[in-house]
């Protein structure tokens, strides 16, 4: 399905696929250890998975993401890009909020019911070992740049939109209001490793090639 998607998302999730693929990941089917409704997303992702509930029939999915509106769910104070300004104007960043942390509404049976159309907040969750509860994903540092590579190139692409909580931006597209949602910003700088630089830059241009 991925494939079929048009543009800049079809283009940014396929990309990430394709890089990842040979990378000796633990993940499977089941394994949902990180699949909380912690989901940051973008309306360009967002758009996605609201059509498919809406369009296909889903609605008892998409009254389940909303419900969860409902509830204490973590929610950004900045964007990504957001927060790369702020680092390179040496501004300090506003704190994380706290919040309660829930199994993702859209799982369903320890399965994703949005796979092919899940942002790419949860493509970026991958480790090399089995997750278990209480402990944390193991990842190389090269792949932890290059996701945020992917992250800051979706709210580029995705000016004039907001990013937020995927349940949020949900009930934003069924027509609530944009409150506690962020306006997104364009890419500022990099902020990476210097020896990843180089390979991070490489990516950033392929990937903003494609117009929404």
């Amino acid at each position: 399905m991925t494939e079929h998607l048009p543009g800049a998302i079809g283009r940014l999730y396929s990309t990430h696929e394709s890089l990842f693929k040979d990378a000796g990941l633990a993940c499977g089917p089941g394994c949902s250890v990180c699949c909380t409704d912690r989901v940051i997303a973008t309306t360009l992702e967002a758009r996605a998975i609201f059509r498919h509930l809406k369009d296909g029939g889903h609605e008892d999915l998409l009254a389940r993401a909303l419900a969860a509106t409902g509830r204490d769910i973590y929610r950004p104070t900045a964007t990504v890009n957001a927060l790369a300004r702020m680092c390179m104007e040496r501004k300090e960043p506003p704190g994380e909020p706290e919040a309660e942390v829930s199994v993702c509404p859209l799982l369903d049976g320890g399965l994703c019911t949005v796979y092919e159309l899940r942002p790419l907040a949860c493509r970026a969750q991958m480790s090399e070992t089995a997750c278990r509860h209480g402990g944390e994903a193991v990842m190389d540092e090269l792949s932890v740049t290059l996701n945020q590579v992917f992250f800051q190139a979706a709210e580029h692409l995705d000016q004039g939109g907001l990013t937020g909580n995927l349940m949020d931006l949900l009930a934003f597209l069924s027509g609530g209001p944009a409150l506690r949602l962020q306006k997104n910003e364009p890419v500022p700088g990099l902020l990476v490793p210097a020896g990843h630089f180089g390979r991070a830059r490489t990516l950033l241009h392929e990937l903003l090639e494609v117009k929404p």
